[in-house]
C-alpha cells in the first residue's frame, strides 16, 4: 500500500513539467490525497470498532467461563456512569480488604516463626573476641551474627537498630523480631509491637521493673 502510494506521487512529480506545473496539476494531488484520507480514516475506525468487539467478545467468554465472576458485567459497556462509579467503589473496597488480608497473613507468619534465641547473658559492651565467642543462638539475626541479645541494653539496641541492619530478607526479620521477643520476656522488657514493620511508629521496649 506504501509502495503504491509511494509510486504515484513520484508519477504526480514527474508529470509536473509535462503539465507546466499549472493549477489543475497541482489540484490533482491534492484532491487525490484528500479523498485517500478520508477514506483511510473510515478504514481505521473499522478495523479499530472490530477489535474492540473482538476484544469485548474474549472478556464475556471469559467472565462466562469463570465460576465466581458475576454475569451482569458482560454488559458493562451499557451501564450508566452512575452505575459504573457504583462499580468501581466496589472494586476498590474490595482491593482494600485483598490488602488488609495480605497484611494479616504476613503478620500470623511472623508470629508462626519459631525463636532460635538462647539465653547467653554477657553484660557490657561486647567487644570482637566477646562476639566471636558468642553462638549463632545468641543473636537476633542468627544467620547474619548481627544484634547479638546477651542483656536487656542489648536486646534495647537491637529493636532500635533493627531497621538499620542491611542484607537480610522479610524472613531474617521474622525470626530476629521471634528472637528479640523471646529474649524481651526473658529480660523483663515490655515489647508493644506486633511484627517487626511496627517497629519505630509508637513507643515500646518499657522496662516492666520500672
Amino acid at each position: 500500500m506504501f509502495v503504491l502510494a509511494l509510486g504515484l506521487v513520484i508519477l504526480w512529480a514527474v508529470t509536473g513539467p509535462i503539465f507546466g506545473f499549472s493549477d489543475t496539476w497541482q489540484l490533482v494531488i491534492n484532491t487525490s490525497t484528500t479523498i485517500v484520507t478520508f477514506l483511510i480514516v473510515f478504514l481505521i475506525q473499522n478495523t479499530q470498532n472490530r477489535e474492540s468487539a473482538a476484544m469485548q467478545l474474549k472478556l464475556d467468554e471469559l467472565i462466562r467461563a469463570v465460576t465466581e465472576a458475576r454475569n451482569n458485567l458482560v454488559d458493562l459497556e451499557e451501564l450508566s456512569d452512575d452505575e459504573l462509579d457504583q462499580l468501581q467503589e466496589e472494586f476498590r473496597a474490595i482491593r482494600e480488604r485483598k490488602v488488609d488480608q495480605d497484611h494479616q497473613v504476613n503478620s500470623e507468619e511472623e508470629h508462626m516463626t519459631k525463636a532460635t534465641w538462647q539465653p547467653k547473658t554477657k553484660h557490657g559492651d561486647l567487644d570482637t573476641e566477646d562476639r566471636e565467642e558468642l553462638p549463632d543462638s545468641a543473636y537476633a539475626f542468627p544467620k547474619q551474627r548481627k544484634e547479638p541479645l546477651t542483656d536487656a541494653d542489648h536486646v534495647r539496641n537491637a529493636i532500635a537498630r533493627f531497621d538499620q541492619v542491611t542484607g537480610v530478607s522479610d524472613e531474617d526479620r521474622n525470626l530476629a523480631f521471634a528472637n528479640i521477643l523471646k529474649a524481651a520476656k526473658h529480660y523483663d522488657i515490655k515489647v508493644d509491637e506486633d511484627n517487626w514493620r511496627q517497629l519505630g511508629k509508637k513507643a515500646h521496649t518499657k522496662n516492666a521493673a520500672h
